[in-house]
């Protein structure tokens, strides 16, 4: 059997989407960052936005807020700090997309994103238009 499509992720193979840089950018003890980075993580909300529970990023960060209320100004500064913008190309993810399409299989993209995020991504990098498809989970409202 000849292999005629290939599938990739677009979160942490072709792109870069780190916590850690945004934290660089914030005053906060270790114990702090590390709590923070956890709770930003590992919340529900990601799920949320991915799934199309909520249609814009607002709407989730509200409901993060409420189940954070003590973090709140926290919260705000990380989102503040351009976290949302901060996406970047791993070089080596986006050079196999192309060799494949150039040695002439079939490339398709996955990713879990929301309507806003998805956007923000499609609008910074031109590589979608190249793809042969895109599977996202806001689109399916699946994950």
């Amino acid at each position: 059997m000849k292999i005629k499509n290939i599938i990739f992720d677009l979160g942490g193979v072709i792109i870069d989407h780190s916590l850690d840089r945004t934290l660089d950018k914030m005053s906060l003890t270790y114990e702090r960052r590390e709590q923070l980075k956890t709770l930003i993580k590992t919340d529900r909300m990601w799920d949320d936005l991915d799934s199309y529970k909520y249609v814009h990023f607002s709407d989730a960060l509200q409901d993060l807020l409420r189940r954070h209320e003590e973090d709140r100004e926290d919260i705000l500064e990380f989102f503040s700090k351009g976290f949302l913008d901060d996406y970047r190309i791993f070089e080596k993810g986006l050079s196999l997309f192309y060799r494949f399409k150039k040695e002439g299989y079939h490339v398709y993209l996955l990713t879990n994103f929301s309507l806003d995020g998805y956007q923000k991504i499609t609008d910074k990098f031109d590589f979608f238009s190249d793809a042969d498809g895109i599977l996202v989970s806001y689109k399916v409202k699946l994950i």
